[in-house]
C-alpha cells in the first residue's frame, strides 16, 4: 500500500511538472517572472527524466522560493542550499540590495509551511568561494545560481559548479541581463579550454549551459520554452533601457554635438 501511494504522489507531481504548473511557486515569495517559473521547471522536468533519484544545488536561496518545486518532487534525493545568509550585498548595478530577516531557519519554515520534505536539504551558511567542494556529495545534477549578482561572483560560482557537478549536467543563471559580463566570461573560458558545453537563454531571465555533449537543452520541454525566448531578450532590453533615456538628456546630446564639431575641425 505504501508504495501504490508514493507512485501516486510521483504521478501527481509528475502531471503537474509536465504542465509546467507555476503554482508550485505560490508559497514562498521568489523573485521569478512566470517565465522564469515555467523554464525552470521545464529543466527540472527534462533532468529527472535523465537521472532518477536526481539532485538539485542552488547558490542563494533567501526566502527558499526557487527551492520549492524540488523539495515537492519525490525523485530529488537532496537539495542543496549554500547561502551565507548576508544582510545586504552588492550588485552589479551599482548599489547594495539589503534583505532583512535573511535567516536558513526562516527559509526552512517556509518550506516545510509549504509542505516540503526540508529533511532532504543540506544548508551551507557560506559562499561558494570558501566552499570545500567535497562537501558536496553525492554529486548535483542540476545547480542554479542566484547568489551574489557581481561578476566575481558568478565567475566563483561557476567555477564551483563545474568542481561539483554530475558529468552532463546543467547550470542555470538567474537575472542575466545582470550578471551578462560574468556569463561572457564564463561561455569565453569554455571557448578557450576547449570544453564541450551547450549554452543559451531561457525567458525570461535565465541563462543555461549543459556541460558536455549531452542534449538536454534540446529535450522537448526545454525546447517549447526556448521557442518563447524573445520575450526575454525584449526584456532584458527594457531593463537598461533608462540608461539610454540618460544618455540621451540635453546636456549629453549637446556635448555629443559639440565633440563631433570639434572633431570635425
Amino acid at each position: 500500500m505504501a508504495d501504490d501511494s508514493a507512485a501516486t504522489t510521483d504521478d501527481a507531481f509528475a502531471a503537474r511538472l509536465n504542465r509546467l504548473d507555476t503554482t508550485m511557486f505560490d508559497a514562498i515569495p521568489a523573485e521569478l517572472t512566470p517565465w522564469d517559473r515555467r523554464s525552470l521547471l521545464a529543466c527540472q522536468q527534462v533532468v529527472r527524466r535523465r537521472w532518477s533519484p536526481y539532485r538539485y544545488l542552488e547558490i542563494g536561496s533567501h526566502l527558499g522560493g526557487s527551492l520549492q518545486p524540488h523539495v515537492l518532487d519525490p525523485r530529488c534525493a537532496m537539495a542543496h542550499s549554500i547561502d551565507p545568509r548576508p544582510a545586504r550585498q552588492p550588485d552589479a548595478r551599482g548599489h547594495r540590495f539589503g534583505y532583512p530577516g535573511n535567516s536558513t531557519d526562516r527559509m526552512l519554515a517556509n518550506l516545510a509551511a509549504a509542505g516540503g520534505q526540508t529533511d532532504r536539504i543540506r544548508c551551507y551558511e557560506e559562499t561558494s568561494a570558501s566552499l570545500d567542494p567535497s562537501t558536496i556529495a553525492p554529486k548535483p545534477h542540476l545547480c542554479f545560481v542566484d547568489g551574489e549578482h557581481t561578476d566575481a561572483a558568478v565567475l566563483a560560482d561557476f567555477a564551483f559548479c563545474q568542481r561539483v557537478i554530475a558529468p552532463g549536467g546543467l547550470v542555470v543563471f538567474h537575472d542575466a541581463h545582470i550578471i551578462y559580463n560574468g556569463l561572457d566570461a564564463i561561455v569565453a573560458s569554455l571557448d578557450r579550454a576547449g570544453a564541450a558545453y551547450s549554452a543559451c537563454h531561457l525567458p525570461d531571465t535565465l541563462f543555461a549551459i549543459e556541460l558536455g555533449g549531452g542534449t538536454l537543452l534540446e529535450e522537448t520541454a526545454v525546447a517549447q520554452v526556448r521557442r518563447e525566448s524573445y520575450r526575454g531578450y525584449l526584456l532584458s532590453l527594457r531593463a537598461t533601457d533608462h540608461y539610454r533615456r540618460f544618455a540621451n538628456r540635453w546636456l549629453f546630446r549637446a556635448f555629443r554635438k559639440a565633440k563631433a564639431r570639434f572633431s570635425r575641425g
